[in-house]
């Protein structure tokens, strides 16, 4: 009876052990005195988003169910270009159908564009998006977003994810938003997914209200290019010359 006992002793000691050794460690934080699970709990990445209350936000973040139909060979444009497209019939100027919250209006939706742009201002955004304001050679303006490329906000298995963390730190290298819209004065080539933006408020919208939403590529140029140039120069050109005059009534 004495060997048995000892047996079962030795048994449930070894079933306490291993009990013991898969709980998640801790370790004090220093100077907080704080414990925070171990290293392998802590590595773990936060869960992506799968839906979100945000307007078309997986749309906005390249996250779609669609996202792999985009054709990633930049069409170069300009802003001027981008504003004469004419805005889909299925996507009202003030509200979202329900069909669209996760899905594509072709062909704008499905590309990538690269213009040319003065950068005018910046803004962080309460979504973390940056919102960017860019000026064409005709001094025409469109809207760029970029959003937080954390997995939080895009999702990592996005096809575009590395792309979108890689032109927030571009933006970054020279300007870093806050809350509070300011003035950026810059010249770039930006590329990017577009999109048809929405309105809100009361105001009616005027335009496509086409963005680039998200940007994958910021590439800082020191000087307009000659073809901006040019461009700007002829648009400066148009602004001078004088209204025909009105037709004289006849007599």
């Amino acid at each position: 009876m004495r060997r048995v006992a000892t047996l079962l002793l030795v048994i449930s000691l070894f079933g306490v052990a291993a009990a013991l050794a898969a709980l998640p460690t801790f370790a004090q934080q220093p100077g907080s005195g704080k414990t925070v699970e171990g290293k392998k709990q802590a590595e773990a990445p936060p869960a992506a988003p799968k839906t979100s209350k945000r307007d078309r936000w997986l749309v906005k973040t390249a996250s779609d169910p669609d996202a792999h139909t985009i054709n990633t060979v930049p069409q170069k444009t300009t802003v001027e270009q981008l504003l004469k497209l004419p805005r889909p019939a299925g996507l009202p100027m003030k509200e979202t159908p329900p069909a669209m919250q996760d899905h594509r209006a072709y062909p704008v939706e499905g590309s990538v564009y690269t213009i040319e742009v003065d950068i005018l201002s910046s803004q962080l955004m309460p979504d973390g998006d940056y919102k960017v304001t860019l000026r064409g050679a005709s001094g025409q303006t469109m809207v760029m977003e970029m959003p937080d490329p954390a997995p939080g906000f895009v999702d990592p298995t996005s096809l575009f994810a590395k792309q979108i963390g890689e032109a927030r730190t571009q933006f970054n290298a020279k300007f870093q938003p806050d809350r509070t819209a300011k003035p950026t004065v810059g010249h770039a080539r930006i590329t990017g997914i577009g999109y048809f933006g929405r309105a809100y408020g009361a105001a009616e919208p005027v335009g496509n209200l086409i963005q680039l939403h998200p940007v994958l590529k910021v590439e800082w140029l020191p000087k307009p290019s000659t073809e901006f140039a040019a461009d700007a120069s002829r648009a400066k050109a148009a602004d001078k010359k004088p209204a025909p005059a009105p037709d004289k009534p006849k007599a």
